[in-house]
């Protein structure tokens, strides 16, 4: 690793973990939202006996996305995601930091494409002026644009992951210091 890689993966790491644990707040104040609208939903349903127009939708197209898209990041920074160790326990500590790059890799190309493709959706459903259906009309591309930002921010994470491993004799997404 040059002087140039290892002074800006620092700097990268800590922007990055801050943009995390702002974005892993929104999706827990979405959630609180969530809950919130639910609870008044069932409420006026079968009390009132008038329910709430919208409260699905707005969970289906906004808080549902906001909660999986915004922490995927903030998930692999912590190590959460799902993982099959079988191989991975076997490898030595080299082997463990060539195949995490790998994987990080290749995972940062994948989630780089799906952000790409989205956001390709996004924005033809923005030029076409399309509206979602449901409950609630609103132009489909602020919908997309959930998903487009998370996958990015996740691609991001891999990527600089697999440049400059945090702690290459761990697993392939380990993180060093006190979370």
């Amino acid at each position: 690793m040059n002087g140039s890689a290892a002074g800006a993966s620092p700097l990268l790491w800590r922007a990055l973990d801050r943009l995390d644990e702002l974005l892993n707040v929104v999706a827990c104040a979405a959630l609180v939202l969530m809950l919130v609208a639910v609870v008044v939903q069932v409420f006026t349903r079968y009390v009132l006996n008038d329910p709430v127009e919208g409260v699905i939708g707005i969970s289906e197209q906004f808080i549902m996305p906001l909660l999986v898209f915004l922490t995927l990041s903030w998930v692999q920074r912590h190590d959460g995601h799902i993982r099959v160790t079988a191989l991975w326990d076997r490898f030595g500590p080299r082997t463990r930091r060539w195949v995490g790059a790998f994987l990080d890799g290749g995972g940062a190309l994948l989630f780089g494409g799906i952000a790409w493709a989205v956001g390709s959706e996004a924005r033809l459903s923005w030029q076409m002026k399309y509206d979602t259906s449901g409950d609630i009309s609103v132009p489909l591309y602020l919908p997309l644009l959930i998903p487009t930002f998370g996958s990015a921010l996740l691609a991001l994470r891999l990527a600089a992951s697999a440049a400059w491993p945090r702690q290459p004799d761990s697993s392939p997404h380990a993180v060093v210091g006190d979370y």
